[in-house]
């Protein structure tokens, strides 16, 4: 109640309001505003402690005391000294809130103030009666009359009157039907949706359908009661979850979340590495545990919750080019605490490098044969080229490749050495971050090396890959008695937190 008179109030009304107050403390009360006061205190405090606080009309009660302490401490505040430029200032308030009433006019119900950026964002805030009590149906059958699509889907609440009443043509789901109204809650078919704000908010008790939506900005707001959404999406090719702690989504809760029994299916370990699948050039989901994201923080000075931010500063390096879908921040029987990105376009991949092609028993030579990147070996790889983020002594190396071959039936890893420029060795970080039987012809993999304790400027990285079963290493397809590939560093202290 205290935030709801802060924000459903108009300014004027609450600075008036607090400006009455100032002037009447400095005069003795009668004793018909004591006893209103006492009403309004006692009503206040109930409605605080055990109260029906669901909605700000249940808290109008107190409104009569407000008006008579506005009423008289404004009288008294205009008929003292230097009446004129008091008179100005209240004028200048008495404008604003008649224009405020105009402006919202037909939907005062929706009013929300400025410090809340007004009533197109009061539903952060406050829902149910606080914002929409179905006083938009008119306003959606005029804009669908001058809007021509498909068929919407339309979820209504507040009014059991069949839309159609209104002369709305849709596939209506009122809310309390006990069936979740839409299908495919983690990628949408291509349609048009029409949602009750509150119902956004609020989602679907146990089984909540529509956080992508919420991730989505509406075509079109409606009476401050509805949103409405033209979805153009294309359906996605593959789904990318991090085994790290654990895969959050199993194979029943992916068929039902997408409606595709065709979806390719790959795992990887998000804190080593990275995958690409089809390079990303057909639209994807990557899926990752709720315990992969920090705390939520509050924003000031909105107060709002801040979108979810990775832990690990690799994840939030990819994810950079991706669009969140779905948070889901709560456990079920079915799945835990889950987020969903959505990749819509190809990566930025790394520039062109010239990198020296030798071998680990000749060790480095500096005046071995340069090779320009792209480099194929003779192996399912190719090798696309290196980006460097350093963090204090930490480096943090990402080698880039392009799978060339499949399906890859053999273990193998990829080599990560860190060197000084004399070739003395400071760190070791081989690996892999995806089982290679997942891989196929096309897919961008992204291995990550981390060294510790990493003093100076200028480094070398020593890579490759190599057969687990065999420690075979792979030479490189145009240089065949070459099996490394010696990658110059740039300036570690100018590499940022940006991808290449």
């Amino acid at each position: 109640f205290p935030l709801a008179f802060l924000i459903k109030n108009p300014l004027p009304f609450i600075l008036a309001f607090a400006l009455s107050w100032l002037c009447l403390i400095r005069y003795p009360f009668p004793s018909l505003p004591m006893l209103l006061g006492l009403f309004s205190l006692l009503y206040t405090l109930t409605s605080l402690i055990g109260g029906m606080n669901i909605g700000y009309r249940h808290f109008l009660p107190v409104h009569p005391l407000v008006y008579l302490v506005i009423g008289r401490g404004l009288t008294l505040w205009l008929s003292s000294r230097r009446p004129i430029w008091r008179q100005v200032v209240g004028f200048i308030m008495g404008l604003w809130y008649i224009l405020g009433m105009v402006k919202i006019f037909p939907y005062e119900i929706a009013f929300f103030n400025e410090l809340v950026g007004g009533p197109q964002n009061g539903y952060h805030y406050l829902i149910d009666s606080n914002l929409d009590w179905g006083q938009g149906y008119k306003a959606l059958r005029r804009y669908l009359l001058e809007h021509s699509g498909p068929v919407p889907k339309l979820v209504y609440q507040y009014t059991y009157i069949p839309p159609e009443y209104y002369g709305i043509h849709a596939d209506s789901f009122p809310v309390g039907t006990g069936i979740p109204p839409f299908i495919l809650p983690f990628h949408p078919a291509a349609g048009r949706y029409i949602i009750s704000i509150t119902t956004l908010q609020q989602g679907w008790p146990g089984n909540d359908v529509y956080f992508w939506f919420r991730q989505m900005k509406p075509s079109t707001t409606i009476g401050f009661s509805f949103f409405v959404y033209d979805v153009h999406s294309s359906p996605l090719h593959w789904i990318a979850q991090c085994s790290v702690p654990s895969v959050p989504l199993s194979d029943s809760v992916i068929e039902y979340g997408f409606g595709q029994h065709n979806l390719r299916r790959v795992e990887f370990d998000c804190t080593s590495g990275w995958i690409y699948p089809f390079a990303g050039a057909h639209p994807g989901v990557y899926s990752f545990h709720h315990d992969l994201l920090k705390e939520r923080r509050r924003t000031f000075p909105s107060l709002l919750p801040a979108p979810p931010e990775p832990r690990d500063p690799l994840i939030a390096r990819h994810l950079s080019q991706t669009r969140l879908s779905v948070e889901m921040n709560r456990y079920t029987a079915d799945y835990p605490a889950f987020v969903l990105y959505e990749q819509e376009k190809p990566p930025l991949l790394p520039n062109s490098q010239t990198v020296i092609a030798g071998r680990a028993e000749i060790g480095l030579n500096p005046g071995g044969i340069q090779v320009v990147t792209p480099v194929t070996l003779s192996g399912p790889l190719m090798f696309l080229g290196t980006s460097v983020v350093r963090d204090g002594t930490d480096l943090d190396v990402e080698t880039w490749w392009r799978v060339t071959e499949g399906p890859i039936t053999r273990p193998f890893s990829i080599m990560g050495h860190l060197l000084t420029p004399a070739g003395e060795v400071l760190g070791v970080s081989d690996g892999l971050a995806v089982d290679p039987v997942q891989l196929l012809p096309g897919d961008i993999l992204v291995q990550r090396h981390r060294f510790s304790g990493v003093t100076g400027e200028a480094f070398l990285l020593r890579t490759g890959a190599y057969w687990l079963d065999t420690m075979e290493r792979w030479p490189l397809a145009e240089q065949p008695d070459s099996d490394m590939i010696f990658v110059n560093l740039p300036d570690a202290k100018k590499c940022g937190d940006s991808l290449p």
